[in-house]
């Protein structure tokens, strides 16, 4: 007994000591090795509670009592029982055609692992999960596993791709060929720009984003899985550029809202402040790169939000910047098992 009014105790300190400044994965890691006394079923025991308080119970507060409850559910081991919505608050601001109680019970949901990239190492992949009994699913160039994978025990999936399914879809049917000059401007890690060479092809292809040790572990990724990319260091929404892409690809910054069962801290520490800045970074994007295009040329809008001030009210300033709308709409999402996208193609006037 007093072992577990040890580990209470300390899951409650560290979720009063955590701030929301860093993602809560970051926080443990450096806690933990500030506490070389925690053993590793403490430190399993610490990560899956802070993390269940933030997933089902981060409406209650944050008192011994809440974490009482929280810990004896975890220790039961049937699961927890929570009518926790994040998104309740938001409902209003939901884009069209995203339910609320959906929201809240993929948000309930851990989300699986996604691999993709060359068919032949997918199935080396295949073979040895299927080795060591782990349950998994391939199919169409996707691997998706609902248990704890590591490339540590799997130093193969170094050599793939660990994409989002809703992510990879964002990348599916789009006008673009092997003439196809590419921007992606935003490209981060560059998961989209590695699906979009793989599928089309395209002539060239140049990923830029702000932030140069992004670009730099694109360079090596892009390497590993042979698919060579340009990369440069580019502020989409004020830069100008010294090449001329006729498709542009834009994963904007946004509130991440549609993965926030990955992280189900950020739900916590997100304001309508925070998304309003996102909202005027997106528009300067659009501005600025729209500008950019020729007459019957692409640009494609992604984000990963739920929020119609990031989705359809952005498409409708895009259409004043003369830009024309081909389709849009949500990708991914509950009935996908998937983070929620939004995509929207546009054809320059």
């Amino acid at each position: 007994m007093k072992y577990s009014y040890r580990r209470i105790e300390n899951i409650l300190n560290i979720l009063s000591e955590y701030q929301g400044d860093v993602p809560l994965d970051n926080h443990l890691r450096k806690l933990f090795k500030n506490h070389k006394n925690w053993g590793s079923k403490d430190r399993r025991v610490y990560r899956e509670c802070c993390f269940a308080y933030y997933r089902y119970f981060a409406n209650l507060p944050l008192t011994n009592e809440t974490i009482t409850m929280l810990y004896e559910q975890f220790e039961a081991g049937l699961g927890f029982i929570s009518e926790y919505n994040p998104y309740t608050q938001y409902e209003k601001a939901l884009s069209d055609n995203i339910v609320l109680y959906e929201l809240g019970e993929w948000f309930k949901q851990q989300a699986p692992l996604y691999v993709t990239g060359s068919l032949v190492k997918l199935q080396e992949l295949d073979a040895q999960l299927t080795n060591k009994d782990i349950e998994h699913s391939f199919n169409e160039l996707l691997i998706e596993v609902n248990s704890r994978v590591s490339d540590q025990t799997f130093p193969l999936i170094n050599e793939l791709q660990i994409m989002d399914k809703g992510s990879i879809e964002t990348c599916a049917n789009l006008p673009i060929n092997k003439d196809s000059n590419v921007w992606d401007c935003c490209s981060g890690g560059g998961g989209k720009s590695l699906e979009i060479m793989r599928r089309y092809s395209p002539k060239s292809l140049v990923a830029s984003d702000i932030r140069k040790k992004s670009l730099s572990n694109l360079q090596k990724r892009a390497v590993t899985i042979g698919r060579p990319i340009q990369t440069k260091v580019i502020d989409a929404s004020t830069d100008a550029i010294d090449f001329k892409p006729n498709f542009i690809f834009i994963d904007a910054p946004c509130s991440g809202s549609g993965t926030w069962r990955r992280n189900p801290d950020r739900s916590a520490n997100f304001t309508l402040a925070d998304l309003a800045r996102y909202t005027e970074i997106q528009e300067m994007i659009l501005l600025k790169t729209s500008k950019n295009l020729q007459s019957g040329d692409h640009l494609v809008y992604v984000t990963c939000s739920v929020f119609k001030d990031e989705n359809e009210n952005q498409v409708k300033k895009a259409q004043e910047m003369g830009l024309e709308l081909v389709n849009q709409g949500v990708i991914g999402g509950f009935s996908e098992n998937s983070d929620y996208f939004y995509r929207a193609i546009f054809k320059k006037k």
